[in-house]
This record gives C-alpha cells, structure tokens and sequence, in this order.
C-alpha cells in the first residue's frame, strides 16, 4: 500500500473489542491519499492456536476482504513490532515494521533489518521494505 509514494502519514489503531468472547481487535489505518485524509477500518481476529497470527476482515464495502497477518517480531518493550500479510485482492503480500513513536532511530532500524535478514522466511521481503513518507518531511 505505501510502495508508490501516494499514500502518507500512515498509523494504526489497535483496540480490543469490549465484550468481545473471541478477543478481536478493532483495526484502524489513517492515513493520507495524496494529501487528502483516508481510511481502512477493519476486525482483526486471534487465531487460538498461535498468538502472532490474526485474520484481518475489512468493514463496510470492504467485508469483502480478507487477509491473514503475523506479528513476526517485536521489541522486548513493544515499542516496534514487524508484521507480516498475505495479499488481498486490492494489495500484495507484504511487511510493515510498525512503531508506537512516529519515527524510529536510524541504528533501531538497521537492527531490526539485521534480524530480518538473518531469518530464511523474512529474508526475501527485505528489498521491498522502503521508508514511508512523512507530510512535510523530505522522502
């Protein structure tokens, strides 16, 4: 979603569903369409045999879509996490590397890319992770 530059300034919200007995997430990602403010609103549901996979389910019109996604590592405090997805019928499979600060420092990046490459599986996605641009912030 964010390789062609188009889209901008994105972040995510996780949040339990209150009440909820299968523990899913609400799953929101804002973020800017050439300039101009979207979003993806989603459910996310805990596969009960592994805690780092969820199946991702758009809402509204986008109910349609499905995708499964894993969290693949993530910092010791859960400051950043590296999150795996398969493809829908809109976007690719990919990998986000995911932070709770805006930006992470340049050396917490390398060590992160460092330990995706060091993993067979991970290892092939790596060449397509590109930086995501910021509004008012060089690319």
């Amino acid at each position: 979603m964010w390789l062609t530059g188009k889209k901008t300034d994105p972040s995510f919200t996780y949040e339990p569903i209150a009440g909820d007995e299968q523990r899913r997430m609400s799953d929101l990602v804002r973020y800017l369409d050439e300039g101009e403010p979207d979003a993806i609103a989603g459910v996310d549901t805990p596969d009960p045999e592994d805690s780092s996979h969820f199946t991702w389910r758009g809402k509204g019109l986008l109910f349609l879509f499905k995708s499964d996604w894993y969290v693949v590592m993530r910092a010791p405090d859960r400051s950043w996490a590296v999150i795996y997805f398969s493809s829908t019928i809109a976007t690719p499979e990919g990998m986000d590397i995911i932070a709770r600060a805006k930006t992470l420092p340049e050396e917490t990046l390398a060590e992160i890319r460092a330990a995706i490459a060091a993993d067979p599986t991970l290892r092939a996605k790596l060449a397509e992770l590109k930086a995501v641009r910021r509004a008012g912030a060089s690319p």
